[in-house]
């Protein structure tokens, strides 16, 4: 079970990024009379967001992790 939440949890994160890939791409074709620069930063905050939250909780995982097999 500890092996498949790291994994999904590792996903995630991946699929953020493609989130904020895909997110500034869309922004960069559709929206370039804004401003390159601040359309992949508006583009790109979700996905970027997701993966800082992702990356914590898979940080946050792994400490509990060794916090139990160092108990046991």
């Amino acid at each position: 079970m500890i092996s498949f939440v790291r994994y999904f949890l590792h996903f995630l994160l991946g699929a953020s990024w493609a989130i904020a890939v895909l997110g500034a791409l869309y922004s960069f074709f559709n929206f370039h009379h804004i401003g390159y620069i601040l359309s992949l930063f508006y583009g790109g905050l979700l996905g970027i967001i997701l993966a800082l939250f992702f990356y914590i909780l898979i940080a946050l995982f792994e400490a509990n992790v060794k916090l139990r097999d160092n108990r046991s």
